[in-house]
């Protein structure tokens, strides 16, 4: 897991909520293979604006010497803390 590898993820992950933001603005999305499942997780993610901007403010911190295991657990904590909070 280096920098470069966490960097591509982030960079990934990225893009594909810009096109699930797309989808739910019905803007045209780059990952078209990957249509089916930006509809689905359009409708269960409530907040991709704050999700884009967590990960894009987290491929930023990447740049300094950052335990790259915790920063993912940090991303997964932020997205699964939406879910919890609807239960």
């Amino acid at each position: 897991t280096s920098k470069e590898d966490a960097r591509f993820y982030l960079d990934m992950l990225s893009q594909f909520i810009e096109d699930i933001l797309n989808f739910q603005h019905h803007g045209d999305i780059i990952l078209k293979s990957y249509e089916q499942l930006i509809s689905d997780l359009s409708e269960v993610i409530l907040n991709p604006q704050e999700l884009l901007l967590e990960v894009l403010k987290l491929r930023g911190i990447l740049n300094i010497n950052v335990n790259i295991p915790l920063l993912l657990d940090h991303l997964i904590f932020f997205i699964t803390k939406e879910k919890q909070n609807d239960y």
